[in-house]
C-alpha cells in the first residue's frame, strides 16, 4: 500500500510506504464450518466490510491432467 498525502499549506511530503501481508485461506481447512466434499463441484460468494481485491485459486488435484483456475476480484461501486 502506498498512500501519498497531500497538505493545505505545505509542500507534499514523500509517499509513505506499508508492507501488508496476503491472507491466505484454504477452503478445505474451515474449522468452523461444515467441510467442503472433495466430490462436489461448488461456487463461493465472498463478502467483506470494507473493499477488498480477492484472488481465487481453485486446483482440483485429484488428476495430474486438470488445471488451475484463478479468478481476480475487485470491488464494485
Amino acid at each position: 500500500m502506498l498512500p501519498d498525502p497531500f497538505w493545505n499549506q505545505r509542500q507534499r511530503d514523500r509517499a509513505i510506504h506499508f508492507h501488508i501481508r496476503t491472507k491466505h485461506l484454504r477452503f478445505n481447512n474451515f474449522e468452523d464450518r461444515e467441510k467442503i466434499p472433495q466430490d462436489t463441484p461448488y461456487s463461493s460468494l465472498i463478502g467483506s466490510d470494507v473493499p477488498i481485491v480477492v484472488e481465487h485459486t481453485r486446483l482440483d488435484s485429484r488428476q495430474a491432467e486438470n488445471a488451475l483456475l484463478t479468478t481476480i476480484a475487485f470491488p464494485c461501486d
